[in-house]
């Protein structure tokens, strides 16, 4: 059945967000003029009285602004980082249009470290409680409190899926009662009973009420989901429709709104957008970094291949990196110069055995030393440090009509190191268990993820046992 969502939870919330704003403002006024820590011009402090006309339009605009900008819609199956995303975004657009405001309202600007200290600590305050709010109402929830009540229509593979994700985050609060099929009736799927067939969805759901029933049919049976559809049009409950996007193996989905026409995105990468800046001040930062330390060790590699071998310290070769942009590699070079070639390799990744290798460049293929100048690919914004590694273009026509889905892993930039490479699948390995753990890598994406395979590589990615 349908239920109203807890207008009191909300009303609650708006009241804690103008009161987190009013403490807001009053502690970065204590520490700007009261605390010693800011020289003030002034003899005397200014009082409260200087901060009183900005924090009621303060609240004001967080009144208009907040609900307008989904700071109060229903957030149980959303996750805590978009929730911040959320808040960092609603309180700078709030402290845009109150910086525009006091301009004009008031005959005196109000100082601008004040201004600066509240738009760091309002956001920073906001996502503290409101953290701490979603994490009482997880604990509420995984103890059988605040839930919602569900049927799913399907037992295929998506429905199974579906009710495992449901399952193991308890922290949103369903709690699903059955399934509703053409298969298994009568049984227990997963340890839920089933119902049907589906020809009685509507009759199902009247007689067992459910407060959300998730419609989860794969799509080899899309000619049932518009009878469904039209047998629950009248039924009180809260109607989603699951896709199946399970059948389509590509990389992770968003759903985008182009006009008033919901779009799935089937190629979204993780790395675009703020993700995509916030990577590159992350590789910038740490290719500078290790550069400037590992510059001694690379100055004694360039000394040791042009004493021990004629021709030139690098060389440069054509690969591929995001959106199949082509880019010269940079690495140390491990191999006698070849007459016949521009570049150093004939084949795709050559043997350790073949005799134009030398002394020093078997030393270096083996550590892995002879890729440390790609550190410079990184500083120029050409690779990643971590990504996909990146392939000669003639090698990426070929593989592209053998490998299905190959191309997609150019939807990020290459990298130095990689979840295929910390994994063993490097040189001369198994390219379809390598292009596997590079789809997996973009769709499993983060931060965190970036630091663990940079963590690994540094214990195991080194040294090269495929070579």
């Amino acid at each position: 059945m349908v239920k109203q969502h807890n207008q009191l939870i909300i009303v609650v919330m708006g009241l804690l967000d103008l009161v987190v704003t009013t403490g807001t403002w009053a502690g970065c006024f204590y520490l700007r003029f009261y605390s010693g820590w800011f020289s003030v011009v002034e003899n005397t402090p200014p009082g409260l009285a200087y901060i009183a006309d900005i924090v009621i339009v303060t609240l004001l605009l967080t009144l208009l602004l907040f609900g307008r900008l989904g700071m109060y819609g229903v957030r149980r199956g959303q996750s805590i980082r978009a929730e911040i995303v959320d808040i960092v975004r609603a309180c700078a657009i709030v402290w845009i249009v109150l910086v525009a405001i006091s301009l004009f309202l008031r005959s005196s600007p109000v100082s601008r470290k004040l201004l600066g200290m509240f738009l760091i600590a309002w956001p920073a305050a906001l996502i503290c409680y409101r953290g701490a709010v979603r994490m009482l109402l997880r604990f509420f929830r995984t103890r059988g409190r605040n839930l919602r009540t569900v049927a799913i229509v399907g037992t295929g593979r998506l429905a199974q899926k579906l009710l495992h994700v449901l399952t193991s985050q308890r922290w949103t609060g369903y709690q699903t009662l059955y399934f509703v099929g053409d298969t298994h009736i009568g049984d227990d799927l997963l340890g839920v009973p089933v119902h049907g067939p589906i020809e009685n969805v509507d009759r199902i759901l009247a007689t067992e009420p459910v407060d959300v029933a998730f419609i989860a049919l794969p799509k080899h049976h899309s000619d049932l989901l518009e009878n469904v559809l039209n047998k629950l049009s009248t039924a009180l409950v809260d109607l989603n429709v699951v896709p199946d996007l399970l059948s389509y193996h590509f990389l992770r989905h968003e759903v985008r709104q182009i006009g008033s026409l919901g779009v799935v995105n089937l190629t979204h990468s993780p790395q675009s957008g703020w993700n995509a800046t916030m990577k590159r001040i992350f590789d910038v930062v740490l290719s500078l970094a290790a550069i400037i330390v590992l510059s001694p060790l690379m100055l004694l590699i360039a000394a040791a291949i042009k004493l021990t071998s004629p021709g030139k310290v690098f060389y440069v070769q054509r690969r591929a990196s995001l959106g199949g942009g082509e880019f010269n590699i940079i690495k140390f070079r491990s191999m006698r110069p070849n007459t016949k070639t521009d570049g150093e390799q004939d084949e795709w990744s050559p043997s350790e055995n073949n005799p134009r290798v030398t002394v020093v460049g078997r030393i270096l293929r083996k550590l892995s030393l002879d890729e440390l100048p790609q550190l410079f690919n990184v500083l120029t914004g050409d690779m990643s440090l971590v990504g996909p590694r990146p392939e000669r273009p003639e090698f990426i026509k070929r593989f592209t009509g053998q490998i299905p889905r190959y191309v997609l892993r150019h939807h990020v930039k290459s990298g130095i190191t990689g979840w295929a490479q910390v994994n063993g699948y490097r040189g001369r390995t198994s390219l379809h268990k390598r292009i596997q753990y590079d789809l997996d890598y973009i769709n499993r994406w983060s931060f965190g993820f970036d630091l663990w395979i940079l963590i690994l590589t540094v214990f195991r990615g080194f040294v090269n046992r495929s070579k």
